[in-house]
Formats: structure tokens, C-alpha cells, sequence
């Protein structure tokens, strides 16, 4: 009974890892979505930059710049959480009775005599030693991804503050910066 309950517990934990894995594949939806408003953001707020520069425009342009590294390196450790990993699976139906008959042959080549019930415990032992394989790997697997989600997170956040700052200068800047005004003449004929 001991030996049913460990192997449910490799079973669960095979589960548990493919269904964490999924998760943290949906949870990227969101930082790409907020990496694609702040490289908008900071398009716009480049976009108003006007020249000749000022000082105030330079830091302006230095904040935008670190921004976008910063939404660079996001974008690069969300893709690392994508790509790269190999996740192993359960053994399909068709490579476990291919292991079986291996093994009944094995049995038939040494001149062991095993009953049915024996091989069918051996194949159940090799598929939950599987489980356990495959839930360490997909574990960590899952460990690196959730590392890179991280790092994607902070970069995120540092480049919004970076934006909002220039944001914040942008704002002032325009309205302390008086409106061109225009010399009309009303010439009479």
C-alpha cells in the first residue's frame, strides 16, 4: 500500500509541474502587454523631444534610453521563459507496451520464468519512475522560468519609473515653456 501511495505522489507531482508550466506560460500575456505600452509610451515621449536640445531635453533622453534597455532586457527575459526548455512528457501508451514486450523477451532470452502480473508491476515501477524523472525536470525547467518571468518583472518596473519620471519632466516642461506667440499685422489697404 506504501509503494501504491509513493507512486501517486510521482504521479501528482508529474501533474502539478506540467500544470505550474502552464501557468507561468499564461502569466507572460501580461508583461508583454505592459512592454508593449511603455515602448509606446516611450516612442510618444520621444516624439516629443524637439531640437535644438536643451539640457532638460538630454535628461530626457538619457531617462528614455535607460527605459528602453530596461524594456530591451524585459523583452529578452520573457522570451527566455518561452524558448529554450524541453519538457519531458509521460511515456506514451505505445512506448510502454514496447518496454513491456522488451522486457518479456528479456525474460524469454534468460529463461525466466515471470508471470503476467509481475511484468504488468515492473511496467507500472518503470512508468512512475518516469513520473519522478520527468517531474524533476519539468520542475526545474519551471524554477528557470519563473526566474527569467522575475527578472522580466523588475526591468519592467524600473523602466516605468524611468518613463514616468520623463513623463513628469515632459508635463512640466510644457507648461512652464511659454506658447510661441505669433506677430500678426493687420495691414490696411
Amino acid at each position: 500500500m506504501q509503494n501504491f501511495s509513493l507512486h501517486n505522489e510521482y504521479k501528482e507531482r508529474y501533474l502539478r509541474e506540467l500544470s505550474r508550466r502552464n501557468e507561468i506560460i499564461a502569466s507572460l500575456a501580461m508583461p508583454n502587454s505592459i512592454v508593449a505600452a511603455l515602448f509606446s509610451a516611450t516612442l510618444y515621449l520621444v516624439s516629443r523631444l524637439h531640437l535644438p536640445f536643451i539640457l532638460i531635453d538630454y535628461m530626457q533622453l538619457c531617462l528614455l534610453g535607460a527605459a528602453l534597455i530596461c524594456l530591451l532586457f524585459a523583452v529578452y527575459k520573457v522570451v527566455r521563459a518561452l524558448i529554450g526548455y524541453e519538457n519531458a512528457s509521460e511515456p506514451t501508451p505505445f512506448a510502454l507496451e514496447k518496454w513491456r514486450q522488451d522486457l518479456y523477451a528479456y525474460y524469454v532470452a534468460e529463461n525466466i520464468t515471470i508471470s503476467d502480473q509481475e511484468i504488468e508491476k515492473e511496467v507500472l515501477n518503470y512508468l512512475y519512475g518516469e513520473y519522478a524523472k520527468n517531474a524533476e525536470l519539468n520542475a526545474k525547467n519551471n524554477e528557470e522560468r519563473m526566474i527569467h518571468l522575475n527578472w522580466a518583472n523588475r526591468s519592467i518596473l524600473i523602466s516605468f519609473v524611468f518613463i514616468a519620471f520623463c513623463a513628469t519632466i515632459n508635463v512640466a516642461v510644457s507648461f512652464s515653456t511659454p506658447a510661441t506667440v505669433y506677430d500678426v499685422r493687420v495691414i490696411d489697404k
